[in-house]
This record gives structure tokens, sequence and C-alpha cells, in this order.
């Protein structure tokens, strides 16, 4: 999908798919909704800045949020609006923004982990800060992962599990080197990978310390934007295509196949379907992935 298809910017950084099944694609410069046959743009015009939109994600009601370092911004109907967030400046990391599907958005900002939530009588949102755990070295709050009974998130150079109102702080001390973690993920064999912009580390299911160790993979490129699919395996967008994990071991997707890498962005759809960002080469849809090759 490129410009005849109304993709006017072809770097895509970031996907997210909202509620009612469209597509969306960050880029550059602007945001693109794709409805099963043409892109939307929207940019200054339509109320976002002209900048990358690091984070695309649901709010309570549904509606779509984007984060960028100098705010976060709300659709309404075919615009979007800034929405003041407490204390906080913006967004300022990818896979930041996470809907638990039970009212509640959680949000990664400069300032710490933001909580939005839906107000009765369709009268908004409100918005709180968590407090900045005390292990923490800074407030800062990027990437999130939901669990049932957990939230992930990166927490200054470390990793914070909150589970009810307390928080554990992972980092040196638990093999976790210091970095500022996007990207975290848990695969089918209850791993949990963490990922920042130039390494990775994993919670082996049952281990109580990081393993930091090279995965053995491709130097990753956009955001380090880790998705898992369907059958848990571990999807990573890097400079030569995108790599996955089987039983363990990573392979890469890239020339070979006829994908032009760098893939900046991957997303697998609710019908199964793997969609995949390129730098400058727009957007990409895997058909029969798993069923055939």
């Amino acid at each position: 999908y490129g410009v005849e298809d109304g993709l006017t910017n072809m770097g895509v950084k970031v996907l997210f798919q909202d509620r009612t099944g469209f597509l969306w694609a960050g880029t550059e410069n602007v945001v693109f909704r794709y409805d099963g046959d043409c892109f939307q743009r929207y940019g200054p015009a339509e109320g976002l800045p002209r900048d990358v939109a690091l984070s695309l994600g649901e709010a309570p009601d549904g509606s779509v949020l984007a984060g960028y370092r100098d705010g976060l911004y709300q659709s309404r109907g075919d615009r979007f609006e800034k929405v003041p967030i407490p204390e906080a400046r913006g967004v300022d990391s990818y896979s930041a923004i996470q809907f638990d599907g039970q009212g509640q958005t959680f949000i990664g900002t400069d300032r710490g982990l933001l909580v939005a939530t839906e107000l009765q009588q369709d009268k908004g949102m409100t918005l709180h800060l968590v407090p900045k755990p005390a292990r923490a070295d800074s407030p800062e709050a990027f990437g999130v992962l939901l669990e049932r009974g957990a939230i992930w998130y990166g927490c200054g150079s470390g990793l914070c599990r909150r589970t009810g109102d307390q928080t554990r702080v992972f980092g040196v001390a638990e093999g976790l080197s210091k970095g500022k973690w996007m990207s975290i993920r848990r695969d089918g064999r209850g791993d949990l990978w963490v990922g920042e912009l130039h390494k990775f580390a994993v919670l082996r299911r049952g281990s109580a310390r990081f393993d930091a160790s090279d995965p053995g993979f491709p130097v990753t490129a956009g955001g380090s934007q880790m998705e898992v699919d369907s059958e848990g395996r571990v999807l990573v967008p890097t400079v030569e295509g995108l790599t996955i994990s089987t039983a363990g071991r990573f392979h890469t997707i890239g020339k070979r196949q006829r994908l032009r890498p760098p893939v900046y962005s991957v997303l697998q759809d609710r019908e199964g379907s793997i969609w995949l960002g390129l730098a400058g080469h727009g957007l990409v849809r895997w058909r029969g992935y798993s069923e055939w090759e």
C-alpha cells in the first residue's frame, strides 16, 4: 500500500487497530486511517502536530489516542483535540498507550504512568498520575503491557510491575541493565521480553533474573516495537526484515521473500493478517500468514 492508496508518507512507524476495526498508521509527520479501501490523512489541519506519533491506542470510550512528545491527542469525529494531562508534557515512547478493556487506559508519559478513566454520561475522561515508585531513578514511564492482575511498564531506567497499589522495580540487581524499555511482551512460552532501541532482555518463565545475552537477530529498526502473534511467537521489526521466534530460535523474513526492509512496525489484526510498516516503502499486508508460504 502506498501513494496510489492515499498513503502519502511511506515511512510507517506505528500501527494500531481500533475498536471498530480501522487500521491506523503513524508515519514520520502525519497519521493515516485505513478503511479497507483508502487511507484518510490526519495532520495539522485535523488538529495533530507535524511530527511522529510515537504511540497510538484506545481511550476508555473507544476513541483513538495519539501520543506525541508535546502532548496527548484524542479523536473527535474527523478531528483530534489536545487532552490536558496533569503535570506531564507528553508521551516519549512507542507502545505507551494500552486499554484494559474494562474502562481504563494506561499511558506512559514523561512524568509517570497516567491512568485515564471514562466519566459517566459521556462527560469525557479523568486522568491521574500513578506515584513514582521509590526505587525508580526518574519519574518517566515508557512502554506498557497489561496482564491479568498486573501492569508492566518501563519506569526510569528500569522496569516496573504494578499489582494493586504495590509496585516492584526490576533493575541491575535482577540482571536487567539500564534502558528506556519501550516494548514489553510475553510470548506463548510464558517468557517476558523487554526491548528498547538497541538492546533486549528476557525474563524466562520461572526465573527470578533477566537474561540480557544477545538474542541472535539483526539490529532492530524503528522503535523496536515487538508483537506476539496468535500462536505466541515474538515478532520483531529489524533492518533486515521481520524476525520471528519459533521454538526459541529466530529466523528473518526479508529480501529472499521479496520483503523490502527495514521493517519499522508490525501488527497482527483481529482477522489474523500481519501488517508491516516499512521505512520508505509504505505498508505491507502478509496474506496467508501461518497457512502457506
